[in-house]
């Protein structure tokens, strides 16, 4: 999953100066696939949720949860 967001992530820093990742990518065939591919590169904000710590007995229970630490950062 971290490539994937190093790859289509808008990364800034604290001073609003984007982040470059391409040199992560460097030497691999995403590098060679051309405009399409490339020009999506660094363009989109991405949200990271990770449920590895989420052990609940049910979908139903483990989405509760989620909405309940999601809520403040707005609407669901």
């Amino acid at each position: 999953m971290s490539m994937l967001q190093y790859f289509i992530e808008d990364d800034r820093d604290w001073e609003g100066n984007k982040k470059d990742w391409s040199y992560l990518f460097q030497g691999l065939r995403i590098m060679d696939a051309g405009k399409q591919y490339l020009d999506h590169m660094g363009q989109y904000p991405v949200i990271y949720l990770s449920f590895k710590d989420s052990k609940r007995n049910s979908f139903q229970r483990s989405y509760e949860e989620c909405v309940v630490h999601c809520k403040p950062c707005g609407n669901l």
